[in-house]
């Protein structure tokens, strides 16, 4: 997670994806990669709804407002959680957001990769990155580098490294 999104002000809406996106989720239980992609504008925010088409309640939908931005030649999401339905609200949420690397196969196909947990809080630690580590084994890495050191940073090989966790693919509906 970051305190601010990467490409910081550039950081804008892409409309590219507005639609319905069919994905494999990559580290879903057996029988649950299948996954639906909804982007839509929702007061004047891209959103995105990660849902399974075949769920019989949606309680693990998720949400996310997303912003893009381009650095180093590389595409990215920051993604802020919201809630998915009216009986939620989004006080809970993380207040920073959650690059996300996009890498295009093709112009129907994209793969989105997370950052390593393990490796963000290496990459704190060793002093790579400005950032929080929260105590214990399952504490958060938080980067809080100001927004030019944090896009040099991810469009450096040090920074791209860390985006090892294969979210899903997705091919346009």
């Amino acid at each position: 997670m970051t305190t601010q999104p990467v490409g910081g002000l550039n950081a804008r809406i892409d409309r590219s994806f507005l639609g319905t996106w069919n994905a494999k989720m990559a580290q879903a239980d057996p029988g649950q990669q299948d996954a639906v992609f909804y982007f839509r504008m929702k007061r004047g925010k891209l959103t995105v709804l990660i849902t399974q088409p075949k769920a019989k309640n949606h309680d693990d939908d998720v949400g996310a407002e997303l912003t893009a931005a381009t650095v180093g030649g590389n595409r990215f999401f920051n993604a802020r959680l919201v809630a998915t339905n009216n009986h939620q609200d989004d006080s809970g949420q993380p207040p920073g957001t959650i690059p996300v690397l996009r890498k295009f196969d093709d112009r129907r196909h994209v793969t989105f990769y997370l950052m390593d947990e393990d490796a963000t809080k290496a990459a704190i630690k060793a002093g790579k990155i400005k950032g929080v580590v929260e105590p214990g084994q399952f504490g958060d890495a938080t980067i809080t580098a100001d927004a030019g050191t944090l896009n040099a940073f991810m469009s450096s090989p040090a920074g791209l490294a860390l985006f090892t966790e294969k979210l899903a693919t997705l091919a346009r509906q």
